[in-house]
């Protein structure tokens, strides 16, 4: 993990327990969900590599149903 995104999200963690925030002892890990509920294939072809260059971040709210999740955005920071 990059040194900035790990600052950002101790940072981003320290605060949200400042305001008592009760959050999970787990260490960050920077993720995108891509599917769920999905049997695990036999074997996985190697992924290319790529550049993703990032100016953003976004806080959302994810809400529940029977239907499915749904995931609203809350609030966007820049970063650069």
């Amino acid at each position: 993990m990059p040194a900035p995104l790990a600052a950002l999200a101790g940072g981003r963690h320290a605060a949200l327990k400042d305001h008592g925030f009760v959050l999970e002892d787990r260490p960050f890990a920077a993720h995108i969900t891509l599917l769920r509920k999905a049997k695990a294939p036999k074997a996985l072809s190697p992924l290319p590599k790529l550049d993703w260059p990032v100016n953003e971040f976004l806080l959302v709210r994810s809400r529940t149903s029977p239907k499915g999740s749904t995931y609203e955005p809350v609030e966007r920071f820049p970063l650069l």
